[in-house]
């Protein structure tokens, strides 16, 4: 039978393999260990650390069994690419700025909390209509993928804004934020004084609609497998080019002979694939779930056409990423 390993115990290993790193910084096997029991801790910077030092350990002997260990910890592609890689600068994060210049030093003073790595922002089903601000540390944003695991949505910085879909539209937080610096420092902003501010500033109100369309891009990208090993600013890239399109019901998404423009996601509506049967006659099939990802078969460049058809069975939503950006 098996016993529940208490907190106290989990730390005291840690320290124990924190003291064996100390002596064998190299030790591929120890590394793992440790950054296993930093994240059941909840301590995602450390062990982001230490799993960026066992990357660089393995990719030197095999390539390929470096390229498995990034697949099964995501977080190591957040660190594999230059920081000058892709254009960090978001406008919409100015509205964190603009929050910020008019809450007022003193306020902010009395309001803010201090927080330790791994501590809970958001939890999933928290109800909420405030938002948080960020002054110091990191946050990080995770909710559901696809195939139902947990994946990392989105990194918060300084300045920048947690919760603007629920204020936007009150009701219970659909993510968790976690801390995953060693400490952070938010203020939380109720809506009753966030409105004031929106009244003084009635643009505010659209950066933060900006944000959540752009953070829902983010993550969309982020939920599909496909993308999860890839870094954090490469999404943020490819969800900067993804672009909306609504299909009417009985219309098709993909039809037969027409020009292969791009891969789809579904967001909203259901869609279904055409096929024939034994009479020639054309049947719809299941249809697919929301954000599944339609035309990446057709990627070979031989396929300049659509080879297949997919048919809107009600009102249909799609993001396409054209195929430059894929």
């Amino acid at each position: 039978m098996n016993q529940k390993v208490s907190k106290k115990d989990l730390e005291e290993a840690l320290k124990s393999y924190a003291q064996l790193i100390e002596v064998y910084p190299d030790n591929e096997s120890y590394l793992k260990r440790y950054a296993d029991m930093l994240l059941t801790m909840g301590r995602e910077s450390t062990a982001t650390t230490a799993l960026k030092h066992l990357h660089d350990l393995i990719v030197k002997r095999s390539p390929k069994e470096a390229e498995a260990l990034a697949k099964q910890y995501p977080q190591i592609g957040r660190l594999t690419f230059s920081e000058n890689a892709f254009d960090t600068h978001d406008q919409h994060a100015i509205a964190g700025q603009l929050i910020h210049e008019n809450l007022g030093s003193v306020w902010l003073r009395l309001q803010r909390k201090k927080l330790q790595e791994g501590q809970a922002v958001y939890r999933a089903d928290d109800l909420s209509d405030s938002l948080n601000l960020l002054l110091e540390g990191q946050v990080e944003i995770y909710g559901v993928g696809t195939a139902g695991d947990r994946v990392l949505l989105e990194q918060v910085g300084i300045l920048d804004v947690i919760g603007e879909h629920t204020f936007l539209k009150p009701g219970r937080v659909k993510i968790e934020a976690f801390v995953t610096s060693p400490t952070a420092t938010i203020v939380e902003v109720p809506a009753s004084k966030l409105n004031k501010i929106i009244a003084k500033n009635p643009f505010l109100k659209k950066l933060l609609e900006q944000r959540v369309m752009f953070r829902t891009y983010t993550q969309v990208i982020a939920t599909l497998p496909v993308f999860q090993p890839i870094p954090m600013k490469l999404k943020r890239h490819l969800a900067r080019n993804l672009s909306i399109h609504h299909i009417p019901a009985k219309s098709f998404v993909h039809a037969l002979d027409r020009p292969f423009t791009g891969i789809d996601i579904i967001v909203a509506g259901h869609a279904c694939y055409l096929a024939s049967n034994k009479e020639g006659k054309k049947i719809p099939l299941p249809p697919l779930h929301i954000h599944a990802m339609v035309g990446n078969i057709q990627l070979q460049p031989a396929n300049k056409l659509e080879p297949i058809e997919l048919v809107a069975r009600d009102s249909v939503t799609v993001a396409r990423l054209a195929l430059m950006y894929y």
